[in-house]
């Protein structure tokens, strides 16, 4: 009985990451879906830098790493040089926070991601 409740489980978590993933992969096929997925990623990388500013580096954290899977749907043109270099910025900024735990480094480092980021909102690819 144990194993076929965990067999139910397995396939009803199985389901749902793959109706997750559906969902997913269809927001960024089209230019609506990867307008989405560019603004939810520069609006992430934009909380994480107010979130340092305000000494919460934690929740910067969850942020940053929203923005990376966020840039991971974007595609075609939006998907720059500059988004590329925001999110090499990026993971330099969670590597500051993990590792060193300078919060002031951290705002210095993210401020020109969050500013690519923005241009690439605004349509500047």
């Amino acid at each position: 009985m144990k194993k076929m409740n965990q067999k139910i489980c397995v396939a009803l978590v199985t389901g749902l990451l793959a109706i997750g993933t559906v969902s997913t992969v269809y927001a960024a096929e089209n230019s609506a879906g990867v307008a989405e997925y560019i603004n939810k990623t520069a609006d992430s990388a934009k909380k994480a830098l107010e979130d340092l500013q305000s000494g919460r580096p934690d929740e910067a954290l969850v942020e940053l790493k929203n923005e990376r899977q966020y840039s991971k749907e974007i595609t075609g043109q939006a998907a720059s040089i500059k988004l590329q270099n925001a999110n090499t910025i990026v993971k330099e900024t969670m590597r500051i926070l993990n590792e060193e735990k300078d919060i002031k480094k951290a705002i210095e480092a993210l401020t020109p991601a969050v500013q690519k980021l923005k241009e690439i909102q605004d349509g500047k690819y």
